[in-house]
């Protein structure tokens, strides 16, 4: 049987301005901003978690194409 482990949260964030929206996620657990611009690409942002702890990620919305039909529309 196979025993898969969550590693990684990741928080669609649909905005323009996703340092902005990284600070506001980092509140909601606690955490401090490990990156601000992971891959210096504008896209990612990283909390910042102990090596035991799932990494928070937060991520530009309109970087990826999203399959739900909500999310479609946008």
């Amino acid at each position: 049987m196979h025993h898969g482990r969550l590693s990684t949260i990741v928080i669609d964030c649909y905005t323009d301005d996703l340092v902005a929206a990284t600070k506001f996620w980092s509140h909601a657990p606690g955490k401090s901003i490990a990156q601000a611009d992971q891959g210096c690409d504008g896209k990612y942002a990283e909390l910042q978690t102990a090596a035991d702890e799932h990494i928070i990620t937060s991520a530009e919305g309109g970087s990826r194409q999203s399959h739900s039909p909500e999310h479609r529309s946008r």
